[in-house]
């Protein structure tokens, strides 16, 4: 700030017309507030044209009576130091915005997630089935649990991918690359006498200067875009992978803060659920038995046979006796809910 400074000063007391609109083109437009010239084309010729009597303001010389060349020569430093700098400038503004504009989503899901969950859960879930389906409490929090999921899993990829992004760091670096250089040429030039060669021409050890810092500023643009290259390309996302922590953040969140109500409703449906499902196996295995008990009276039934359907038979007893006293454990689940 002490170059910027020292070129604002000398700009003020080096022959400059002290009326009000030359004291306000003394300040480059990246100097500004950040919505002057937001949405200007940068690095044009025409924008260049705007910064060409301030760049002169500041290093205190004329511009008038300049033949071609030596314009041309100054507008392409001003577009690669000044336009770039404004460029890079607009740029950082958008994805510092972008970052912020996601932080405060992230907040807001953060209070919004348990409100919602609770309130949802909380209230009548006629609504939520007319949506989701008519399977009831279970049907609902499966569908509940799926779009906390997809929600989920998406912050969680934006998130990744903004956090291997370093482009604001990139951007940063090269524009105070540019306006140290930009700074110390103005200390360096800050003097008529070492600009004007004759009444329509400069310096030439000047232009050399301005040649060099061309050259300079193009190798910091260069060696950005280049790292810029490396950061830009998108992440690879595992669904499966994605997806699968997704869900089971989602069950824990709707664990931690679902309603005392839709939990009970939801414990006692799923109970049901599991009590149902055991009279149909229970039913189905009754049935089979039934069979095998039937093949066993077939006669002229060869004793290997027969030893093989008692096996089977024993084998099915078995797990009707283990889903019986799992269907007595569910009833007596379901009759303290």
């Amino acid at each position: 700030m002490e170059n910027q400074d020292n070129a604002l000063k000398r700009a003020g007391s080096g022959g400059v017309v002290k009326d009000d609109e030359s004291s306000q083109s003394t300040v480059y437009k990246f100097e500004g507030p950040i919505l002057r010239g937001f949405f200007s084309t940068q690095r044009k010729k025409n924008e260049a044209e705007t910064q060409l009597p301030i760049f002169a303001n500041r290093l205190g010389f004329n511009t008038n009576g300049l033949d071609d060349p030596d314009r041309n020569l100054l507008f392409k430093y001003i577009v690669e130091h000044h336009l770039n700098i404004a460029w890079y400038r607009k740029s950082i503004w958008k994805k510092v915005s972008s970052r912020f504009l996601f932080f405060f989503l992230t907040l807001a899901l953060l209070f919004l997630i348990p409100v919602l969950l609770f309130i949802i859960t909380n209230a009548n879930w006629s609504w939520l089935r007319d949506i989701l389906g008519n399977g009831g409490t279970d049907t609902t929090a499966a569908g509940i649990t799926a779009v906390l999921t997809g929600l989920l899993g998406v912050h969680r990829s934006l998130s990744e991918w903004l956090n291997k992004r370093k482009l604001v760091g990139l951007f940063w670096k090269a524009s105070a690359d540019l306006k140290e250089n930009l700074y110390a040429f103005e200390d360096t030039w800050g003097n008529p006498s070492k600009i004007k060669r004759d009444a329509q021409g400069l310096a030439d050890d000047f232009k050399t200067a301005l040649r060099e810092e061309i050259k300079k500023a193009k190798a910091i643009v260069r060696a950005e875009k280049e790292q810029f290259y490396q950061n830009i390309s998108p992440p690879t996302i595992d669904l499966h992978g994605e997806l699968k922590k997704s869900q089971a953040q989602a069950k824990e969140l709707m664990d931690l803060f679902i309603a005392p109500t839709a939990k009970k409703a939801l414990a006692r449906e799923q109970t049901e659920s599991t009590i149902r499902g055991l009279e149909v196996r229970m039913a189905e295995l009754d049935r089979r038995i039934f069979e095998k008990l039937k093949g066993l009276t077939a006669p002229g039934m060869l004793p290997d046979r027969q030893k093989q359907h008692e096996a089977v038979i024993q084998n099915l007893e078995e797990k009707r006796i283990a889903a019986e006293a799992e269907y007595t454990k569910m009833k007596e689940k379901m009759a303290t809910l």
